[in-house]
């Protein structure tokens, strides 16, 4: 399944499997094609946006917003997790590219859609 196929249906029908404890984690990955940690992710963004944050995003970030997440980060108040959520940033992936990219010196730039 590659990761456009990961349509709202199938990520419900996955954390409502979970929830009712008719599957393991790593069942539902190898059913799904996917890896555990990609169902982690949909877990945490379910339990902390709801059923919106299974759909699709696209953000704008600031070169300003994102140097002010990753000091935050390297300041160890907070976890990577911990960040996203608090940010609604739309993946950990997306903050883990931030950090690599100021720690090897290069430039945060402004994304946008």
């Amino acid at each position: 399944m590659s990761k456009k196929d990961n349509s709202f249906d199938i990520k419900i029908n996955v954390i409502r499997a979970w929830e009712n404890r008719t599957h393991t984690i790593t069942d539902l990955a190898h059913i799904n094609n996917v890896s555990p940690s990609t169902i982690y992710n949909w877990i945490d963004r379910y339990e902390s946006l709801g059923e919106n944050g299974l759909y699709p995003v696209s953000n704008e970030y600031s070169k300003e917003f994102k140097l002010k997440v990753v000091q935050e980060y390297l300041k160890g108040g907070y976890s990577q997790k911990e960040l996203v959520r608090k940010y609604e940033i739309s993946g950990k992936s997306v903050l883990q590219k931030w950090i690599k990219n100021y720690n090897s010196h290069r430039e945060l730039k402004d994304t946008s859609k």
